[in-house]
This record gives structure tokens, C-alpha cells and sequence, in this order.
């Protein structure tokens, strides 16, 4: 029942990205076979461009232009402590959408809420947040996306937050799958893939006292 009752909120989750032209390729069975392997491998430095998978870039700080990433980069959480995490862009031109995948250990972390962030409504125009989790994969499914025939938004800031409560003891990551980004650079200000660098988040979770390596 609780299977049958996932693939039809699965089918009304994907009908609105696709009706709003906020989509991402594959099947959540791909996605979570690649990501979870890239979870327990701790591979949080990610380069990905439109269709790549996994393209490892060393980045010490989010300094570089067209990029989004989870911030605290680094944090130690306690045993069934809650915390919350931000999806930043840094330096982005004209970004007008970025559907994508969350991927984590469902053994270890637990997903709480999500809020859309200031950054791609800041002018005042409509946006689009929808998201989708789905506990038994470990995977969080998000659309955010403008709405109309407008530009985008460049610069930086927060485009969302997340929250999730560790469950486990552990080492662990959450990263970015069939992630994209979308920028209105044509003169009808239809949206076009561009490539954009991806940064993951390592989670450490212990039984000592919680505190967060804030390494931005």
C-alpha cells in the first residue's frame, strides 16, 4: 500500500515539473545506484555539466562564478540532533531554474523540511518550489524554478534550506545527482542548460557534543 501510494505522488511530483519545463533525466532507481555509491564513497566535490554524472573537482572554498553548493561544507551533529543546512549559488549569471537530486544515507540521516530561500524570487517575480522525498531511496527531489518569460537572477545567496536529524553513527554525505541549471540567454528568453560546479556536504555524526566546521 505504502509502495502503490509513492509511485502516484511520484506521478502528480513529476506531471508538475514537467508542466512547469523543470525536469531531470532518469529513473530515481539510476539515480540512487549511482548516488549512494558516491554517498559512501564520501565524494561531496562535484563537477557536473547538463547531462554528467560525477566529474570530481577539488574546491577548497566556494569562491569560483556558477556555483551552488550545501553549506556548512563540513558539519559534526550529534546523535538524534536535527540540523539544518543551506543550497547557496555563488557568483551565478542569469540562473533562472535548477531541478535536482539530494541524495543521502536514509540508515543514517532522516529528512525533516525543506524552505525555498530569497534568492530566485528577490525581484518580486513568481517562483516555482516543489519537492518530493522519497525515504526508502534516501533521495530528495526539488524543482525551483522562475515562472513567466522572464530573466533570470544573477549573484549569490541562498536558494534553499533543508533540515534533516541524524539517525545513525557515522560518516556520511549528502550530495547532488542529475543536477542542472538553467539560464534565459536567448532573445525569446527560453531557459538553456549551463554548466555549473556542484558541492556536496559531509556530515559526521557522533556521540559527543555537536558543532559545526564552518567551512564556507
Amino acid at each position: 500500500m505504502e509502495q502503490k501510494y509513492l509511485q502516484i505522488v511520484s506521478v502528480i511530483f513529476f506531471a508538475s515539473m514537467i508542466s512547469s519545463g523543470c525536469t531531470t533525466p532518469a529513473s530515481a532507481t539510476e539515480i540512487n545506484k549511482e548516488s549512494q555509491a558516491a554517498i559512501h564513497g564520501n565524494e561531496v566535490n562535484q563537477t557536473l555539466e547538463v547531462d554528467d554524472f560525477y566529474k570530481t573537482e577539488t574546491i577548497e572554498m566556494p569562491g569560483e562564478s556558477n556555483m551552488i553548493y550545501i553549506s556548512p561544507h563540513i558539519i559534526d551533529v550529534k546523535m538524534n540532533e536535527e540540523f539544518s543546512l543551506k543550497i547557496s549559488v555563488n557568483n551565478i549569471s542569469d540562473l533562472f531554474g535548477m531541478p535536482f537530486y539530494l541524495v543521502y544515507d536514509p540508515k543514517l540521516l532522516q529528512f525533516v523540511s525543506a524552505k525555498e530561500g530569497p534568492f530566485l524570487g528577490q525581484d518580486g517575480n513568481s517562483t516555482l518550489f516543489v519537492f518530493f522525498n522519497n525515504t526508502n531511496l534516501g533521495s530528495v527531489i526539488v524543482c525551483l524554478t522562475r515562472l513567466g518569460q522572464v530573466k533570470g537572477i544573477s549573484g549569490s545567496g541562498t536558494v534553499m534550506s533543508i533540515n534533516f536529524k541524524a539517525v545513525g553513527i557515522s560518516n556520511t554525505s549528502i550530495v547532488f545527482n542529475k543536477a542542472s541549471a538553467k539560464k534565459t540567454t536567448s532573445k525569446n528568453l527560453v531557459p538553456q542548460l549551463f554548466p555549473v560546479t556542484f558541492r556536496g556536504a559531509q556530515i559526521n555524526i557522533n556521540e559527543g557534543i555537536a558543532g559545526n566546521w564552518l567551512n564556507e
